[in-house]
C-alpha cells in the first residue's frame, strides 16, 4: 500500500488508515480545504470502512477549524483529536509546506 499522502501513526500498525495532503487556505471563508482525490491514500478493509470514514468526515475534519490560524503560523505545529471512544485518532501539521495540510487518521 501506498502511503505517500499524509501522516501515519508512529509505533504502531492501525487497523485502517486515512491520509491525504490538502492544498491548505486558512483565511478563505467558505472554503479552507481542498482535499483532491489524486492526494488521499486509503489502508483498511473498505468493506468495514464505514464509521471510520464517517468519523474522519463528520467529526475530526469538522474539528479542524479553530486550529487553521495556529496549524498556519506555526508550521511545525502537529494537532491532535481522539475520538471519544478512544477507537479513532488523527493528526495534522503543515509540515513547513507553507500551501499544504498533511492530514492521517487511524483506528487503533
Amino acid at each position: 500500500m501506498s502511503r505517500e499522502f499524509g501522516r501515519y501513526p508512529v509505533n504502531m500498525t492501525p487497523k485502517q488508515w486515512w491520509g491525504a495532503r490538502a492544498i491548505f487556505k486558512p483565511y478563505d471563508t467558505y472554503r479552507k480545504l481542498d482535499i483532491l482525490r489524486d492526494r488521499q491514500n486509503f489502508e483498511g478493509d473498505k468493506t468495514k470502512s464505514e464509521e471510520f470514514m464517517c468519523w474522519v468526515n463528520d467529526v475530526f475534519l469538522e474539528q479542524l477549524d479553530p486550529y487553521f490560524n495556529e496549524l498556519y503560523s506555526n508550521q511545525n505545529k502537529v494537532i491532535k483529536i481522539t475520538s471519544t471512544n478512544g477507537q479513532f485518532e488523527g493528526e495534522v501539521s503543515c509540515q513547513n509546506s507553507y500551501g499544504y495540510l498533511y492530514i492521517g487518521c487511524w483506528e487503533k
